[in-house]
């Protein structure tokens, strides 16, 4: 699936876990309840998605674009989001227990919405 053009694709409740999805387009596409456990997202454009209730954990999301996608209670867990680009996406009730991000996209973010301590740098 590295750089697939997916966009629209209903991937709801799919387990994608350890997938390739490298550069994928996933741009409004319907990831609800997926389950994407250690999935290699890097560089992906996600924007305006349905992640909602999706399990992310461990997955890379490192340089992907999540403009706008719906997060709600997802688990984000040990994911990795370092220069991710989330502007305007609803993190209400997601888990980012040790997720890493950096410090800049914290203003990205309603930490007072979600669960669990990311783990914040400066790198």
């Amino acid at each position: 699936f590295r750089s697939a053009f997916l966009h629209k694709a209903n991937l709801s409740g799919a387990d994608l876990s350890e997938s390739d999805l490298y550069y994928a387009w996933l741009d409004k596409a319907n990831l609800s309840d997926a389950i994407c456990v250690k999935t290699d997202l890097f560089g992906a454009s996600i924007e305006r998605a349905d992640l909602s209730h999706a399990n992310f954990q461990g997955a890379d999301l490192r340089m992907s674009t999540l403009i706008e996608s719906n997060l709600k209670n997802i688990d984000l867990t040990n994911a990795d989001l370092r220069g991710a680009r989330l502007y305007n996406a609803n993190f209400e009730g997601a888990n980012l227990s040790g997720a890493k991000i950096r410090e800049y996209q914290v203003e990205y973010i309603d930490l007072s919405i979600t669960q669990g301590e990311p783990l914040i740098s400066n790198e």
